[in-house]
């Protein structure tokens, strides 16, 4: 049975003061928050640092959410402010992480993760950032939020404080531009 929004939004106010609960939340958002800041970021130690922040504000604070907005927009809107605390903090330019030369050259690592098929992936994943990075930032959220967090049109619109028509119609326009920047790139 798929939980929908009604679901985690009661499982949110319990998890003050039920860890079972906070648990459930934990493992159900970890992969969802963790793609979405690390699409911000872009660097996994930090990605992993925030994503703990994330967490460490949702459980300080879940006494004070009350339900009346999606615990998910909740959710997103606090990794938001710790992505903007975190560049704040660092002042930091964005960076795509690197591996150590060890590991990269290991001569027992499976066929898809040796070094020439590595290259052709992080080449594409690098193409396809740069792309996101052309469209505006509005643009940029709704398909991180999207592919990399995870979320629907509805959990979008509610994060955005925007209508899911709406987001549909941004994420229809951005893919748009995608698919033409990759063609003029060719």
């Amino acid at each position: 049975m798929e939980k929908d929004t009604n679901y985690y939004n009661q499982l949110a106010k319990r998890a003050s003061n039920d860890d079972v609960a906070f648990i459930e939340l934990y493992e159900t958002f970890f992969k969802r928050v963790y793609n979405f800041i690390y699409a911000k970021i872009r660097n996994a130690a930090d990605a992993d640092e925030v994503v703990n922040d994330v967490f460490y504000k949702v459980f300080m604070n879940l006494e004070q959410y009350s339900g009346t907005s999606p615990f998910t927009a909740w959710l997103f809107s606090t990794a938001n402010h710790s992505v903007i605390d975190y560049y704040r903090k660092k002042n930091k330019k964005r960076q795509i992480i690197t591996e150590d030369w060890e590991e990269f050259f290991n001569e027992s690592i499976p066929e898809f993760e040796q070094p020439e098929n590595k290259l052709l992936t992080k080449e594409e994943i690098r193409q396809l950032l740069d792309a996101i990075g052309k469209l505006n930032e509005r643009e940029q959220e709704i398909i991180k939020l999207k592919y990399w967090a995870d979320c629907s049109n509805v959990e979008i619109s509610e994060i955005l404080n925007l209508t899911p028509s709406n987001v549909g119609i941004i994420l229809f326009r951005a893919l748009d531009k995608l698919r033409k920047i990759f063609v003029m790139n060719e």
